[in-house]
């Protein structure tokens, strides 16, 4: 968990690239974190985590079911 945090402060501050892959999505970027995709989204001066996947897992087919509750939850924020 220290790596992931590590990786969200260096996104924030601008210090790691990041990449779009609209295989993944269309709206929100990500890194790779040693096993971990962080997706996430800027927003003005804020950085919004969207979620958090292990490598092992189907990333595609995970963003898809997630698409409406995730774009739902930043709306609110």
């Amino acid at each position: 968990m220290a790596n992931l945090d590590e990786i969200i402060n260096l996104v924030a501050s601008g210090d790691l690239p990041c990449q779009k892959n609209p295989e993944f999505s269309t709206r929100f970027s990500y890194c790779l974190a040693k096993q971990h995709y962080i997706f996430f989204e800027f927003q003005d001066d804020k950085l919004i985590v969207v979620t958090i996947y292990h490598t092992a897992m189907h990333i595609k087919e995970r963003m898809y079911e997630k698409k409406l509750l995730i774009q739902h939850e930043i709306k609110d924020i």
